[in-house]
């Protein structure tokens, strides 16, 4: 038989299902429904699974004529396999691991789409503390950020660009940012013409100062941030540690993004504003030493 034919007859059979009894067609028990073409019991259709896929050949110990009961269905599993092909169970119809998991994933997906988020009080609770610990310590017009090496300035790339001809040079190159596009009074960024005979012709970036300075203070936030926690506080000093040192600057990031403007395409530090080309023209490895300073910093905090 063909697939669609098997899935056809199936669907039959599944439209007559409630006229019918649910008795395990193999071994009497009481069926839970249709299992790869037969209605049989959870029992029936485990086995049947597993000695489809199983490479072990069952042997008959007596006369391979046993009468598969619910009481003795266990005893000889060639006569139980027998039956349950003779009442119509077909191997095609046997899903692989894969499938089985992706289909319980689904309904548990589906049940819980269907069933509504009820937080518990405690939940509820960590929730509100997170959040309040997250504005009280996210300084998001960066006020306390004064004492910090300034961004080098240039003023031959010190014109500002009007926020239509962003758009269209965003528009044209989607990529690209140029130093200039940067909406400051200060650009963050100095880039120094390539030097006479450098094949290579690429701007320096000249900023990476400034841009540690931004970090530690953004650093000395997360710490705050985490010692107003009150589970953080519980937890001994070498755990407080480990996890500052697993998650600040994944946090640090998190909270850099949240100030960047879609529209203009400008990460909006209070007065301070930095466009795309300050990390992707800037040579992105030598901000490792932020890395380690951020493991300085948090040891030095404890």
């Amino acid at each position: 038989l063909s697939t669609v034919a098997i899935l056809t007859e199936l669907q039959g059979k599944l439209e007559k299902e409630e006229d019918e009894p649910k008795v395990c067609k193999v071994c009497g028990d009481k069926a839970t429904g249709y299992h790869f073409n037969a209605m049989t019991c959870e029992g029936c259709k485990g086995f049947f699974r597993r000695a489809m896929k199983g490479p072990c050949k069952f042997r008959c110990p007596f006369q391979n004529n046993c009468v598969i009961t619910k009481s003795n269905r266990r005893q000889c599993q060639s006569c139980r396999l027998q039956k349950c092909l003779s009442t119509g169970m077909l191997k095609e119809l046997i899903m692989s691991d894969e499938a089985v998991e992706k289909r319980r994933m689904l309904i548990q997906r589906k049940r819980m789409a269907e069933e509504p988020s009820v937080l518990s009080q405690e939940q509820a609770a960590i929730i509100q503390e997170l959040l309040d610990a997250h504005k009280k310590t996210f300084d998001t017009t960066f006020s306390g950020f004064i004492k910090f090496r300034p961004p080098d300035c240039d003023e031959r790339i010190s014109s500002q660009l009007s926020l239509e001809s962003y758009k269209k040079d965003k528009a044209d190159n989607p990529v690209e940012c140029h130093p200039s596009h940067c909406y400051t009074a200060c650009i963050p960024g100095h880039y120094e013409e390539a030097e006479p005979g450098n094949s290579k012709g690429k701007a320096r970036f000249t900023n990476l100062p400034h841009i540690a300075d931004l970090s530690t203070y953004m650093i000395q936030q997360i710490i705050k941030y985490a010692k107003v926690l009150r589970f953080f506080r519980s937890l001994n000093i070498e755990n407080q540690i480990s996890l500052l040192k697993g998650a600040t600057f994944e946090i640090v990031q998190m909270r850099f993004n949240m100030l960047f403007n879609e529209e203009t395409g400008i990460w909006e530090c209070g007065s301070l504003k930095y466009c795309l080309s300050d990390a992707l023209r800037g040579e992105y490895h030598r901000l490792k030493s932020v890395l380690k300073a951020i493991h300085q910093h948090t040891n030095r905090e404890h």
